[in-house]
């Protein structure tokens, strides 16, 4: 199936980008189609190195192979160059992980966003060919709203049983010759009125795989099963914890809270620097450092919590009005220092507020059980961004700390003494 859209290009392709290149085979087909130049982009060195030395026909020891080690919306951030053909190889990991993680290797893949950032790297008359192992009619359509979006045209769909993929999408100006009479018939119009009528995939909902912006039964259930879990863990291994007046709802809700910080923040980061192991490594470890600088601050510095906590509210603002596009600077010095204030600032003043009201407590296991009993429920819902998006985790996020405010106050009221008459 390889060699499909060579034949149907009817000319010579001389520059070639193939995303998610694997082992070569992408790469072997588009240099016997008389490739002059091929970039090719993989994520795993260890399948990149296979490709140079047991694959038979050593594609990435050719002098017209630029091979890549990288994520492939980074790629597409960075390079200024234009390509007569971009392959999407075989990049979805739908054998290996659950259609609801939210970071997939190829959950940003597959986006309006991504193929609109492949789109400005076309020539004039270049094309798009994206290989698709297809399991279900709905990511049939999917694929093809998703292709309508970005370039004003219904795909050419080849179809064909062909191991690693079954159907073939092929759109942009190279392949105008391959529209049916059907297709150059439509309007756009009637196309984005199609497109609109399903959930297409974007950066801030990027999930294919789902049918449309709701939580499957399946989710219900292991939801349901892992609270049952660890409400059995508290009642066995936690009997303090099991009276209604020793509840922290304050401590409760900023474990819930941070879990929703975490979740979109590391989800976005790899957005930013690219969906692999270091990335992650570099993410949460920032993470966990601000976490560290915040409670360290709080032993020589007295900051009000009031302070804290606003300004904890107002990063969390910034954090949902800031799109993550505009942290996708070329400059790497800027990025990073980009990425450190955007998320670096509200895991910061979390850090402090917790740190403050933790020292407060008399019990110190108690507060940090029910932290844990928080988080545990954030992690759960975490699953709220299939609904709503995940910028609007951030939203969510600032509900919970907003709610412990609240917690605070009644509790400090609740213990005040009454005024003398």
């Amino acid at each position: 199936g390889y060699p499909i859209p060579y034949q149907n290009l009817h000319r010579k392709p001389r520059r070639v980008l193939v995303l998610g290149a694997g082992s070569g085979n992408d790469v072997v087909v588009a240099l016997e189609n008389g490739a002059e130049h091929v970039d090719a982009v993989e994520i795993d060195p260890v399948i990149m190195k296979m490709g140079g030395t047991i694959h038979p026909d050593r594609p990435y020891l050719s002098p017209r192979v630029r091979l890549i080690n990288d994520d492939a919306r980074a790629f597409l951030r960075n390079t200024p160059e234009k390509y007569d053909l971009i392959i999407f190889g075989t990049l979805d990991s739908m054998t290996q992980l659950s259609a609801l993680s939210n970071v997939r290797l190829d959950n940003f893949v597959y986006t309006v966003d991504c193929i609109r950032s492949a789109r400005e790297h076309l020539t004039p008359d270049g094309g798009i060919a994206l290989y698709f192992m297809v399991g279900s009619r709905d990511i049939h359509e999917k694929l093809i709203a998703l292709l309508i979006d970005v370039f004003n045209d219904a795909p050419s769909v080849i179809l064909g049983s062909h191991e690693l993929f079954n159907e073939i999408f092929l759109d942009g100006p190279a392949w105008k010759s391959l529209q049916t009479p059907m297709q150059r018939a439509l309007s756009p119009e009637a196309l984005h009125s199609v497109a609109s009528s399903i959930d297409v995939p974007t950066d801030d909902w990027p999930y294919l795989y789902l049918q449309s912006r709701s939580i499957s039964p399946f989710y219900w259930s292991v939801a349901i099963a892992f609270s049952i879990f660890a409400i059995l863990m508290i009642a066995i291994f936690a009997p303090e914890m099991r009276s209604v007046e020793k509840v922290d709802f304050e401590m409760f809700l900023f474990g819930v809270a941070f879990l929703l910080l975490e979740t979109k923040l590391v989800t976005q980061m790899s957005l930013v620097w690219g969906t692999t192991w270091i990335t992650s490594a570099v993410v949460f470890a920032a993470i966990l450092l601000m976490i560290l600088i915040g409670t360290i601050a709080m032993q020589y510095v007295s900051i009000p919590y009031p302070l804290a906590a606003a300004a904890l509210a107002v990063t969390l603002l910034i954090t949902y009005l800031t799109p993550t596009s505009a942290l996708l600077v070329r400059s790497v010095p800027a990025r990073l220092a980009l990425s450190i204030v955007y998320a670096g600032a509200p895991v910061l003043f979390a850090s402090i507020c917790f740190a403050l009201r933790f020292k407060t407590r008399i019990d110190s296991n108690i507060a940090f059980g029910w932290n844990l009993a928080g988080a545990v429920v954030g992690g759960l819902l975490e699953i709220l961004a299939v609904v709503f998006g995940l910028r609007a985790l951030s939203l969510i996020a600032l509900i919970a700390y907003l709610a412990s405010f609240l917690a605070m106050r009644r509790g400090a009221a609740e213990v005040s003494p009454s005024p003398a008459r």
